[in-house]
Protein backbone atom coordinates (compact mmCIF):
# COMPACT_ATOMS: atom_id res chain seq x y z
CA UNK A 1 0.00 0.00 0.00
CA UNK A 2 1.16 3.52 -0.76
CA UNK A 3 -0.24 7.03 -0.38
CA UNK A 4 1.25 10.33 -1.48
CA UNK A 5 -0.28 13.79 -1.09
CA UNK A 6 0.62 17.44 -1.59
CA UNK A 7 -1.59 19.31 0.92
CA UNK A 8 -1.82 23.11 0.94
CA UNK A 9 -0.32 23.21 4.41
CA UNK A 10 1.39 20.81 6.84
CA UNK A 11 1.55 21.38 10.61
CA UNK A 12 3.62 19.27 13.02
CA UNK A 13 3.80 19.90 16.79
CA UNK A 14 6.40 18.64 19.28
CA UNK A 15 6.76 19.81 22.89
CA UNK A 16 6.30 23.61 22.81
CA UNK A 17 7.08 24.05 19.10
CA UNK A 18 5.05 23.97 15.91
CA UNK A 19 6.47 23.58 12.41
CA UNK A 20 4.36 24.71 9.46
CA UNK A 21 5.00 24.65 5.75
CA UNK A 22 4.19 23.15 2.39
CA UNK A 23 5.51 19.96 0.90
CA UNK A 24 4.85 16.26 0.49
CA UNK A 25 3.25 13.62 2.72
CA UNK A 26 3.99 9.95 1.95
CA UNK A 27 2.64 6.84 3.68
CA UNK A 28 3.52 3.28 2.79
CA UNK A 29 3.86 -0.24 4.18
CA UNK A 30 7.48 -1.35 4.46
CA UNK A 31 8.10 -5.10 4.26
CA UNK A 32 11.87 -4.92 3.77
CA UNK A 33 12.67 -5.49 7.46
CA UNK A 34 11.90 -8.59 9.50
CA UNK A 35 8.59 -7.13 10.66
CA UNK A 36 6.11 -5.30 8.48
CA UNK A 37 5.67 -1.69 9.55
CA UNK A 38 3.93 1.44 8.41
CA UNK A 39 5.99 4.46 7.43
CA UNK A 40 5.09 8.11 7.09
CA UNK A 41 7.37 10.77 5.66
CA UNK A 42 6.85 14.53 5.73
CA UNK A 43 9.08 16.72 3.59
CA UNK A 44 8.52 20.46 3.97
CA UNK A 45 10.01 22.37 1.05
CA UNK A 46 9.51 25.65 2.91
CA UNK A 47 8.87 25.79 6.64
CA UNK A 48 8.81 27.98 9.72
CA UNK A 49 9.00 27.04 13.40
CA UNK A 50 7.19 28.92 16.13
CA UNK A 51 7.23 28.48 19.89
CA UNK A 52 3.89 28.35 21.70
CA UNK A 53 3.09 31.77 23.13
CA UNK A 54 5.60 33.59 20.91
CA UNK A 55 4.21 36.09 18.44
CA UNK A 56 6.11 35.05 15.30
CA UNK A 57 8.29 32.25 13.90
CA UNK A 58 11.89 32.20 15.10
CA UNK A 59 13.27 29.73 12.50
CA UNK A 60 12.72 29.69 8.73
CA UNK A 61 14.16 27.31 6.19
CA UNK A 62 13.85 24.74 3.45
CA UNK A 63 13.99 20.95 3.43
CA UNK A 64 12.70 19.93 6.89
CA UNK A 65 12.30 16.14 6.86
CA UNK A 66 10.31 14.12 9.42
CA UNK A 67 9.90 10.37 9.26
CA UNK A 68 8.15 7.91 11.58
CA UNK A 69 7.40 4.20 11.68
CA UNK A 70 4.53 2.23 13.23
CA UNK A 71 3.84 -1.41 13.84
CA UNK A 72 2.07 -3.39 11.14
CA UNK A 73 -0.97 -1.32 10.07
CA UNK A 74 -4.35 -2.71 11.07
CA UNK A 75 -7.95 -1.53 11.28
CA UNK A 76 -8.40 0.82 14.23
CA UNK A 77 -4.68 1.44 14.56
CA UNK A 78 -3.46 2.72 11.22
CA UNK A 79 -0.46 4.61 12.63
CA UNK A 80 0.82 4.21 16.19
CA UNK A 81 4.44 5.44 15.98
CA UNK A 82 7.36 3.32 17.17
CA UNK A 83 10.01 5.93 16.40
CA UNK A 84 10.34 9.43 14.98
CA UNK A 85 13.33 10.97 13.19
CA UNK A 86 13.80 14.67 12.37
CA UNK A 87 16.39 16.21 10.09
CA UNK A 88 16.58 20.00 9.71
CA UNK A 89 19.35 21.26 7.41
CA UNK A 90 20.71 24.79 7.71
CA UNK A 91 17.84 27.16 8.49
CA UNK A 92 17.72 30.88 9.22
CA UNK A 93 17.34 32.32 12.71
CA UNK A 94 16.37 35.89 11.78
CA UNK A 95 16.44 37.46 15.25
CA UNK A 96 18.54 36.20 18.16
CA UNK A 97 16.49 38.28 20.59
CA UNK A 98 14.02 35.36 20.61
CA UNK A 99 16.41 33.53 22.95
CA UNK A 100 16.05 36.16 25.66
CA UNK A 101 13.04 34.11 26.76
CA UNK A 102 15.46 31.31 27.76
CA UNK A 103 17.73 33.51 29.90
CA UNK A 104 17.14 33.85 33.67
CA UNK A 105 15.11 36.92 34.56
CA UNK A 106 17.27 39.64 36.07
CA UNK A 107 20.54 37.99 34.98
CA UNK A 108 21.81 41.25 33.51
CA UNK A 109 22.41 39.57 30.13
CA UNK A 110 20.23 40.64 27.20
CA UNK A 111 20.63 39.71 23.54
CA UNK A 112 20.18 42.92 21.58
CA UNK A 113 20.40 41.72 17.98
CA UNK A 114 21.93 39.53 15.35
CA UNK A 115 20.91 36.56 13.26
CA UNK A 116 22.25 33.07 12.63
CA UNK A 117 21.97 29.67 11.01
CA UNK A 118 20.66 26.55 12.76
CA UNK A 119 20.66 22.85 11.90
CA UNK A 120 19.36 19.88 13.88
CA UNK A 121 18.84 16.13 13.85
CA UNK A 122 16.87 14.04 16.33
CA UNK A 123 15.65 10.47 16.80
CA UNK A 124 13.36 9.12 19.55
CA UNK A 125 11.68 5.77 20.20
CA UNK A 126 8.43 4.73 21.88
CA UNK A 127 7.06 3.92 24.36
CA UNK A 128 9.32 5.89 26.76
CA UNK A 129 10.15 8.43 24.00
CA UNK A 130 13.82 8.58 24.82
CA UNK A 131 15.93 10.09 22.05
CA UNK A 132 19.22 11.63 21.02
CA UNK A 133 20.42 14.20 18.53
CA UNK A 134 22.30 17.42 17.96
CA UNK A 135 21.56 21.11 17.43
CA UNK A 136 23.97 23.62 15.92
CA UNK A 137 23.68 27.41 15.96
CA UNK A 138 26.15 29.79 14.32
CA UNK A 139 25.70 33.53 14.75
CA UNK A 140 28.50 35.63 13.22
CA UNK A 141 27.14 39.01 14.36
CA UNK A 142 25.61 38.61 17.80
CA UNK A 143 24.86 41.72 19.83
CA UNK A 144 24.38 41.68 23.60
CA UNK A 145 24.33 43.82 26.72
CA UNK A 146 25.61 42.78 30.14
CA UNK A 147 25.43 45.06 33.17
CA UNK A 148 24.98 48.06 30.85
CA UNK A 149 28.06 47.09 28.81
CA UNK A 150 27.42 46.75 25.06
CA UNK A 151 29.28 43.99 23.26
CA UNK A 152 29.23 42.04 20.03
CA UNK A 153 30.93 38.96 18.66
CA UNK A 154 30.59 35.60 16.96
CA UNK A 155 28.75 32.71 18.64
CA UNK A 156 29.06 29.04 17.70
CA UNK A 157 26.95 26.63 19.77
CA UNK A 158 26.88 22.84 19.41
CA UNK A 159 24.31 21.19 21.68
CA UNK A 160 24.61 17.42 22.04
CA UNK A 161 21.42 15.64 23.06
CA UNK A 162 22.95 12.49 24.50
CA UNK A 163 19.73 11.42 26.17
CA UNK A 164 16.50 13.33 25.65
CA UNK A 165 13.55 12.28 27.81
CA UNK A 166 10.60 13.91 26.06
CA UNK A 167 8.06 12.86 28.68
CA UNK A 168 9.99 14.20 31.68
CA UNK A 169 11.54 17.07 29.66
CA UNK A 170 15.01 16.26 30.87
CA UNK A 171 17.99 16.41 28.51
CA UNK A 172 21.57 15.27 29.07
CA UNK A 173 23.65 17.76 27.04
CA UNK A 174 27.07 16.77 28.36
CA UNK A 175 29.80 17.39 25.81
CA UNK A 176 28.12 20.46 24.33
CA UNK A 177 30.43 23.27 23.21
CA UNK A 178 30.17 27.06 23.14
CA UNK A 179 32.66 29.21 21.24
CA UNK A 180 32.75 33.00 21.49
CA UNK A 181 35.19 34.78 19.17
CA UNK A 182 35.94 38.33 18.05
CA UNK A 183 34.18 39.71 21.12
CA UNK A 184 34.38 43.49 21.39
CA UNK A 185 33.15 45.67 24.25
CA UNK A 186 32.00 49.13 23.27
CA UNK A 187 34.75 51.48 24.45
CA UNK A 188 36.74 48.57 25.89
CA UNK A 189 38.73 45.44 24.97
CA UNK A 190 38.56 44.04 21.44
CA UNK A 191 39.17 40.57 20.05
CA UNK A 192 38.43 38.59 23.23
CA UNK A 193 37.53 34.89 22.87
CA UNK A 194 36.40 31.92 24.94
CA UNK A 195 35.86 28.23 24.24
CA UNK A 196 33.69 26.36 26.73
CA UNK A 197 32.98 22.63 27.07
CA UNK A 198 30.12 21.35 29.24
CA UNK A 199 31.66 18.29 30.87
CA UNK A 200 28.47 17.31 32.68
CA UNK A 201 25.25 19.14 31.95
CA UNK A 202 21.53 18.48 32.42
CA UNK A 203 18.86 20.74 30.93
CA UNK A 204 15.28 20.71 32.27
CA UNK A 205 13.18 23.33 30.44
CA UNK A 206 10.40 24.79 32.57
CA UNK A 207 11.87 23.63 35.89
CA UNK A 208 12.78 26.08 38.65
CA UNK A 209 16.42 25.10 38.14
CA UNK A 210 16.71 24.41 34.43
CA UNK A 211 20.46 23.92 33.92
CA UNK A 212 23.23 22.37 35.99
CA UNK A 213 26.64 22.09 34.34
CA UNK A 214 30.32 21.62 35.02
CA UNK A 215 32.14 23.90 32.61
CA UNK A 216 35.71 23.67 31.40
CA UNK A 217 36.95 26.49 29.19
CA UNK A 218 39.89 28.33 27.70
CA UNK A 219 39.88 32.15 27.67
CA UNK A 220 42.07 34.55 25.76
CA UNK A 221 42.61 36.39 29.07
CA UNK A 222 40.88 37.18 32.38
CA UNK A 223 39.86 40.76 31.58
CA UNK A 224 36.05 40.21 31.61
CA UNK A 225 36.21 38.91 35.20
CA UNK A 226 37.95 42.06 36.39
CA UNK A 227 35.70 44.28 34.28
CA UNK A 228 32.76 42.83 36.21
CA UNK A 229 34.26 42.88 39.72
CA UNK A 230 36.98 45.53 39.89
CA UNK A 231 36.58 49.23 40.71
CA UNK A 232 37.41 51.69 37.93
CA UNK A 233 40.84 52.71 39.28
CA UNK A 234 43.90 50.97 40.71
CA UNK A 235 46.53 52.50 42.95
CA UNK A 236 50.28 51.95 42.70
CA UNK A 237 50.08 48.92 44.99
CA UNK A 238 47.91 47.12 42.45
CA UNK A 239 49.72 47.95 39.21
CA UNK A 240 50.76 44.28 39.05
CA UNK A 241 47.14 43.39 38.22
CA UNK A 242 47.80 44.74 34.70
CA UNK A 243 50.45 42.03 34.27
CA UNK A 244 47.92 39.39 35.34
CA UNK A 245 45.40 40.67 32.80
CA UNK A 246 47.99 40.49 30.02
CA UNK A 247 48.52 36.73 30.45
CA UNK A 248 47.17 35.00 27.35
CA UNK A 249 45.39 31.64 27.01
CA UNK A 250 44.17 30.91 30.53
CA UNK A 251 42.21 27.82 31.53
CA UNK A 252 39.05 27.99 33.64
CA UNK A 253 36.62 25.60 35.34
CA UNK A 254 33.37 26.33 37.17
CA UNK A 255 30.03 24.89 38.29
CA UNK A 256 27.13 26.70 36.61
CA UNK A 257 23.52 26.66 37.80
CA UNK A 258 20.72 28.54 36.01
CA UNK A 259 17.22 29.05 37.38
CA UNK A 260 14.22 31.09 36.32
CA UNK A 261 15.37 34.05 38.42
CA UNK A 262 19.00 33.41 39.27
CA UNK A 263 22.48 32.55 38.02
CA UNK A 264 25.08 30.81 40.19
CA UNK A 265 28.75 30.33 39.35
CA UNK A 266 30.58 28.28 41.99
CA UNK A 267 34.06 26.79 42.41
CA UNK A 268 35.44 28.98 39.64
CA UNK A 269 39.18 28.57 39.12
CA UNK A 270 41.25 30.30 36.45
CA UNK A 271 44.94 29.62 35.90
CA UNK A 272 47.63 30.57 33.40
CA UNK A 273 51.38 30.99 33.87
CA UNK A 274 51.98 32.38 37.38
CA UNK A 275 48.41 33.72 37.57
CA UNK A 276 45.65 32.24 39.69
CA UNK A 277 42.06 33.46 40.06
CA UNK A 278 39.30 31.90 42.15
CA UNK A 279 35.76 33.09 42.68
CA UNK A 280 32.05 32.64 42.96
CA UNK A 281 29.23 34.73 41.64
CA UNK A 282 25.45 35.00 41.96
CA UNK A 283 22.77 37.12 40.32
CA UNK A 284 19.30 36.96 41.84
CA UNK A 285 16.49 39.42 41.32
CA UNK A 286 18.75 41.59 39.19
CA UNK A 287 21.29 42.06 42.02
CA UNK A 288 24.80 40.69 41.36
CA UNK A 289 27.05 39.50 44.18
CA UNK A 290 30.48 37.97 43.88
CA UNK A 291 33.98 37.55 45.26
CA UNK A 292 37.34 36.96 43.58
CA UNK A 293 40.78 36.04 44.81
CA UNK A 294 43.62 36.84 42.38
CA UNK A 295 47.31 36.05 42.69
CA UNK A 296 50.40 36.55 40.55
CA UNK A 297 53.37 34.86 42.13
CA UNK A 298 53.62 36.22 45.68
CA UNK A 299 51.27 39.15 45.01
CA UNK A 300 47.58 38.67 45.75
CA UNK A 301 44.36 40.63 46.24
CA UNK A 302 40.66 40.09 46.83
CA UNK A 303 37.67 41.69 45.10
CA UNK A 304 34.10 42.00 46.35
CA UNK A 305 30.97 42.93 44.43
CA UNK A 306 27.90 43.55 46.58
CA UNK A 307 24.99 46.02 46.52
CA UNK A 308 26.44 47.60 43.40
CA UNK A 309 29.76 48.40 45.15
CA UNK A 310 33.14 47.04 44.06
CA UNK A 311 35.95 46.91 46.62
CA UNK A 312 39.57 45.75 46.74
CA UNK A 313 40.59 43.53 49.67
CA UNK A 314 44.32 43.96 50.30
CA UNK A 315 44.70 42.75 53.90
CA UNK A 316 45.00 38.94 54.06
CA UNK A 317 42.95 38.42 50.86
CA UNK A 318 43.25 34.61 50.86
CA UNK A 319 41.88 34.36 54.40
CA UNK A 320 39.13 36.85 53.54
CA UNK A 321 38.14 34.83 50.47
CA UNK A 322 38.10 31.45 52.22
CA UNK A 323 36.06 32.73 55.18
CA UNK A 324 33.50 34.62 53.12
CA UNK A 325 29.97 33.34 53.96
CA UNK A 326 27.75 31.61 51.42
CA UNK A 327 25.48 33.82 49.31
CA UNK A 328 21.86 33.77 50.45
Amino acid sequence: SHLEAWPEGITVSMLDYRAQGDGTVRWWVDTAERATEGRISLHLDNFQIQRTGYGRPHVRGRGLHIEAASREPRVGGLFLPRWVAIDMPGAEVPDLRFYNAYLPAGSGLVLTGGSGRMSARFHAEAPQWIGSGEIRLDAPRMGARFEEKQLNGTLSLRTLLNRADLQDRRFDISGSKIDLTNVAVLGGPQGWWARAHLDRAVLAPGARVFLRAQVESTLSDARPLFALFAPAGRGKLLRWVDDLLDIQGVGAVADLTLGKNFVNVDHMAVAGGKAEVEGRFRIAGGHPRGILYAALGRLDVGLELTDGKRDWKILRPRQWFENYPAFE
